[in-house]
């Protein structure tokens, strides 16, 4: 009998087990190769989406929000294949290219009330811009090392459209929420 409880347990401890890594009840929206991306990450991002059409366009049907939120999944996906790529290459964005940039646009709005009525149109907090920023940045200096030899700038992002597909389909990527 006693044989059999330590095995029931075990068996019920590999399945509790088997369900946290394959994502059932998870916090998890994907796993790129050894990160994570949340729910949470990846809602935050899908309202700030949706924020903007609201605003600047329409308001999307479900079926447009179901596929939007693919979408934006796909995007946080791709940005976490740059980061890695990026880390691989030695490639960080300095937090004072970041601050300078947001400085210079406070100055050009030239009124804090309008520069915070931008923020909450587009759905972010000033750490929200701060981090797709960081994204934008990183992007924009990988696509600039790999297409360092390419002039034509349709070549340019042709080839690194091209290089960021390649990493992806050689990346270990695992989707735990469908929609």
């Amino acid at each position: 009998m006693y044989k059999f409880r330590v095995s029931l347990i075990l068996a019920l401890l590999v399945l509790t087990a088997g369900f946290v890594v394959t994502g059932c009840g998870s916090k998890y929206a994907a796993k790129v190769n050894d990160s994570y991306i949340t729910k949470e990450e990846h809602q935050q991002t899908f309202n700030e989406v949706i924020k903007y059409y609201e605003t600047n366009a329409r308001k999307l049907k479900a079926t447009e929000q179901a596929a939007l939120k693919q979408e934006t999944l796909d995007r946080l996906i791709d940005e976490e294949i740059i980061s890695q790529a990026a880390a691989l290459k030695g490639i960080s964005v300095p937090e004072k290219q970041v601050d300078e940039y947001i400085n210079n646009l406070k100055q050009r709005v030239d009124d804090p009330n309008k520069f915070q009525e931008l923020l909450k149109d587009r759905a972010y907090s000033e750490n929200d811009w701060r981090e797709r920023l960081k994204v934008k940045f990183l992007t924009d200096a990988l696509s600039d090392e790999i297409t360092k030899d390419i002039t034509d700038p349709l070549a340019k992002k042709e080839a690194f459209d091209k290089y960021i597909a390649d990493l992806r389909n050689k990346a270990s990527i695992k989707i735990y929420e469908k929609f």
